[in-house]
């Protein structure tokens, strides 16, 4: 993906990372255009990434490669088994209250 350096670029306090398919452009739009747009709140740059399989399709592949360029929110890989992992400093995970997210911390989540 033409996107590595997403984060340096954007230098964002959070990011979601969100699951989805190769084929799945529409849903990823929907997500854009709703709750998954980059925006800044108290002056803290919050954005999604999107977590994309690799395209077994050649179209589908050159597709994803032009979804990347225009959008720059998109990482692929081979994500296999990708679990919540607790963090010994993530209060939520541990039973002690509302999530403190540290800039810089990165969670991740498949369902």
């Amino acid at each position: 993906m033409p996107s590595p350096l997403v984060c340096q670029r954007a230098k964002p306090y959070l990011i979601t990372m969100v699951t989805t398919a190769p084929a799945n452009q529409r849903a990823r739009q929907a997500i854009r255009d709703t709750w998954g747009g980059e925006v800044e709140v108290r002056g803290l740059r919050v954005m999604t990434l999107f977590m994309v399989g690799v395209a077994s399709d050649p179209g589908l592949a050159k597709l994803l490669i032009e979804e990347a360029r225009e959008r720059g929110d998109l990482i692929q890989g081979r994500f296999f088994g990708l679990l919540l992992q607790p963090h010994p400093e993530d209060p939520v995970h541990a039973g002690l209250g509302p999530p403190v997210l540290p800039s810089g911390s990165l969670y991740g989540q498949s369902g």
